[in-house]
């Protein structure tokens, strides 16, 4: 699981892809608010998961606090690769955003393929309650 310390030597990303990011941000914060369910696809479950109301709801609030990345450092991340995949009232999906793309660190900095960063509260409790359904 990841470690949300503050990353080693943190340097700015360039103006594009800080860019990139906000829009990244605003995003995932707008299919939050508009997604009526969440699945969760994961290696090895045995099917993608439908969140629960309760679990679907806090994730929702927790990615509409989203903030984009605006600076690289190395952090430690997920070993395997998680989507949460937004969907709308018909079933079609709005938007997937895999734990890769999203991280949290004190500095503002991530990954370089971290877009969104989460506080660290919020990081630790939306990987709480993945970690209930694979």
């Amino acid at each position: 699981k990841a470690d949300c310390g503050p990353g080693m030597s943190a340097h700015p990303l360039p103006k594009a892809e800080i860019e990139a990011n906000r829009d990244y941000a605003k995003q995932v914060r707008t299919a939050a608010a508009q997604c009526t369910g969440i699945k969760i696809i994961a290696p090895g479950a045995p099917a993608t998961a439908l969140l629960s109301a309760a679990d679907k709801a806090e994730i929702c609030d927790i990615f509409s606090r989203a903030e984009p990345v605006q600076k690289y450092s190395l952090v430690h991340i997920w070993q395997e690769q998680i989507d949460i995949c937004f969907v709308a009232a018909d079933g079609s999906d709005i938007m997937t955003v895999s734990n890769y793309d999203f991280g949290c660190s004190q500095t503002g900095s991530l990954t370089e393929s971290g877009k969104i960063l989460l506080s660290e509260a919020d990081d630790k409790r939306l990987r709480e309650i993945l970690s209930l359904y694979y």
